[in-house]
């Protein structure tokens, strides 16, 4: 008898700590039941938010009721879109990331994008939140219960006056509601932390009130702004690359377009030898610097200092790398007769190649260097003093090689009398 009375006062004593405690407590375990009701916090946080803000202009007057059909793109996906005319703007608030600004349509017109085309979002946070929920082994659905959200830069923000409030709607036991906070809101938009404080949360009318922890926020929504600029018609600017000297083969070279009125750059383009690129600049002044040069000694640009482009005006820009002299090669070219043939004759030889072609005389019998370039060349006989036949061993070009020798054989054949 006296153990059953043991286990009643026990079991009695339990029952009140539970209600005691059962306002701010975690949900309770399945097997001890909440007689009324308690609302707890089960989770906080912070969702990270990035914003863009759009503006468009159109220079042009005649322009300025045109409307262009502007696209946001993340990873070659579009996920918006907007339809401006000068003076609109348009902001979009997306996840942290890197994204890309572009007319969709612009026909032959040209845009600039400030301060670029592709941007990385600013991160900034969109929402404190934090979940409340009425313990699943509650008994009761709960009353409506008033919240509040503190504030402090430092600290624990607990008995500060409250950024705002409202109400939590009756809970079912189990049910969650999620209380949200805008840092923008805030009159004081900095860093800071932030907490949540439920008032009277359980049946239990010795629970006044519930904090949760406190949540730090590094700040508010920072936008990014991005300028889409209607110009009138752009000019080009022309740009091609030469070497000399023994510049690698394919070697690439990278030039830069900085816009001097604006202190930014504004094209980065790579080309090889021989080649040319047009690039289209709005009216204004620019600066090309090469950026990489195949290791070339040095660069010289047909046009030094700034250069003006003007409307619908094409300038043209030769940059040319200089490479050291390549080492030569040596062709040795042997004079061979059969025959009679008469006696004296000089034989007049040309080499051609991809620089030109120089003139060579030579002997019966005699063999005669030449140095030339590394490259492939033609060798002719222009005097063959009479010969009946001219043979050439080897047939075709013959390729000279940097600090090599190669040669040829020329053989002039005379008709024997009796």
């Amino acid at each position: 008898m006296r153990k059953e009375v043991v286990k009643c006062l026990l079991l009695a004593l339990l029952m009140f700590c539970i209600l005691t405690i059962a306002g701010c407590a975690k949900p309770q375990p399945k097997e001890q039941i909440i007689q009324g009701y308690a609302l707890a916090f089960a989770e906080l946080g912070t969702l990270p938010m990035s914003r863009i803000d759009l503006t468009y202009s159109a220079d042009a007057a005649s322009l300025a009721n045109k409307t262009f059909d502007l696209g946001i793109y993340q990873g070659g996906s579009r996920i918006a879109n907007t339809v401006m005319k000068n003076g609109d703007k348009f902001q979009k608030d997306l996840e942290p990331g890197s994204y890309q600004v572009k007319v969709e349509n612009p026909e032959n017109y040209y845009f600039v994008y400030l301060p670029a085309e592709t941007v990385e979002l600013e991160q900034g946070i969109g929402q404190v939140y934090a979940m409340v929920v009425n313990s699943k082994n509650s008994t009761d659905t709960s009353q409506p219960v008033k919240w509040e959200v503190c504030y402090t830069e430092a600290g624990s923000p607990a008995g500060n006056t409250p950024l705002t409030g409202g109400e939590i709607p009756a809970l079912k036991p189990g049910e969650m509601f999620t209380l949200r906070y805008n840092p923008e809101q805030n009159p004081n938009p900095k860093a800071g932390n932030y907490m949540f404080r439920l008032i009277n949360p359980a049946s239990d009318i010795n629970q006044k009130e519930c904090w949760s922890g406190a949540v730090y926020c590094i700040g508010p929504i920072k936008p990014t702004n991005i300028s889409v600029n209607l110009l009138p018609n752009p000019g080009k600017l022309v740009v091609g690359i030469k070497t000399t000297g023994a510049a690698p083969a394919g070697a690439v070279y990278e030039f830069v377009v900085n816009d001097v009125d604006n202190n930014r750059e504004v094209s980065r383009n790579s080309l090889r030898a021989g080649e040319s690129i047009a690039v289209s600049l709005p009216p204004g002044t620019y600066q090309v610097t090469e950026s990489q040069n195949g290791g070339a000694l040095s660069y010289s640009k047909s046009i030094e200092g700034n250069i003006s482009i003007a409307s619908g005006q094409s300038v043209y820009l030769t940059i040319n790398n200089r490479f050291p002299a390549p080492v030569k090669g040596t062709l040795q070219i042997t004079k061979n007769v059969e025959g009679p043939a008469p006696q004296g004759t000089a034989f007049e030889i040309n080499i051609s190649g991809a620089n030109g072609s120089i003139r060579r005389s030579i002997q019966a019998g005699q063999t005669i260097s030449v140095e030339l370039a590394p490259g492939t060349y033609e060798v002719t006989e222009t005097n063959s003093g009479g010969a009946a036949q001219v043979r050439k061993s080897p047939q075709g070009g013959i390729a000279v090689y940097s600090g090599q020798n190669s040669g040829i054989v020329i053989t002039n054949v005379y008709s024997v009398y009796p």
